[in-house]
């Protein structure tokens, strides 16, 4: 494989990722979601919270009651070498009560020639509206 057939199978992983979210499609963002992948953040009181992929399940299967609700991700780089690569990603969800701005940094490996998300970690900040 060429590199840059590498760097489009590590975007199009990344995509599943931004577009599974935005459109809360599980299976979609499952596409490139390794089963055993974790999340990490640190909640609230900046305590370190670990969650596995029955997050986004439990997550879509929410629904949202905010007519302002709106969710967009940027890919602002990656970096691939040999097996492993590195996203960094900025989401922007905008509500009636607010912003936050989400930046995920995920890893990836190529497992058995495809490519998987195997971690993510993030930070977050929520701004309210005036």
């Amino acid at each position: 494989m060429t590199v840059t057939e590498e760097i489009q199978k590590v975007k199009d992983v990344v995509n599943y990722y931004m577009e599974g979210a935005i459109k809360r499609d599980y299976e979609f963002l499952m596409k490139g979601w390794h089963p055993k992948c974790q999340i990490f953040g640190l909640n609230a009181e900046k305590q370190l919270k670990v969650y596995d992929q029955s997050f986004w399940k439990e997550t879509f299967a929410k629904s949202i009651d905010n007519s302002e609700y709106k969710r967009t991700s940027e890919l602002l780089d990656f970096d691939i070498h040999g097996t492993a690569a590195s996203a960094k990603v900025k989401t922007v969800i905008e509500s009636s009560k607010g912003t936050t701005i989400f930046m995920d940094y995920l890893n990836l490996l190529r497992i058995d020639g495809k490519w998987w998300i195997v971690n993510k970690i993030f930070d977050n900040k929520f701004t309210p509206k005036e």
